[in-house]
């Protein structure tokens, strides 16, 4: 869990010798565990910075991750999670591009991706199954750069991970849990 995260994080920062951190920074999940760390050890930090996190995930939030798992689990080459006798580039590839992908919709609001991208064409226009607007290029791009460099099994559990996060749960409730944060 996130919360587990930071447990460990503050057992090697006791062995370190660290009693204080100037600042903890994180974004994402690293926000998650930012916010935990001031959640959980208030004294222990001066400062906190947070970027693109939320202190418990929203139903949208866990309905796209959702869409993101099955599509990884959904894959033939996921064989259940046991891929790694697989020879090279036979692993759960393209499940994770998808779930890349429906994630990266997710990073931005439609306004944005109009702006960025509206109904730009890539090539010509015609009825074909490949990429043909300049969004879906970016978006194969961002799904095969991640497939490449991540592991699977990896981002299911971190993903679930991100799901499962609730700063309130526990504690009272999200008011109350933030209410520690000095």
């Amino acid at each position: 869990t996130i919360r587990d995260s930071v447990r460990t994080q503050a057992s090697l920062a006791d062995e370190l010798g660290i009693e204080r951190w100037r600042c903890v920074v994180g974004g994402s999940m690293g926000g998650m565990q930012a916010l935990e760390w001031a959640v959980m050890f208030p004294d222990r930090l001066r400062s906190l910075v947070l970027a693109s996190t939320a202190a418990q995930a929203s139903a949208q939030q866990i309905a796209w991750s959702h869409i993101g798992r099955s599509a990884i689990l959904a894959d033939a080459a996921f064989r259940g999670g046991d891929y790694y006798g697989a020879a090279p580039g036979t692993g759960p590839h393209r499940g994770l591009r998808v779930a890349r992908m429906a994630a990266q919709v997710t990073y931005r609001s439609d306004e944005v991706f109009t702006e960025r991208f509206d109904r730009t064409l890539l090539d010509q226009m015609d009825f074909r199954m490949e990429p043909v607007f300049d969004v879906e290029g970016y978006l194969d791009y961002h799904g095969d750069k991640l497939a490449r460099r991540f592991d699977a099994n990896s981002y299911l559990h971190l993903n679930r991970a991100m799901d499962l996060h609730d700063v309130g749960r526990g504690r009272g409730g999200l008011q109350r849990a933030l209410a520690r944060i000095d």
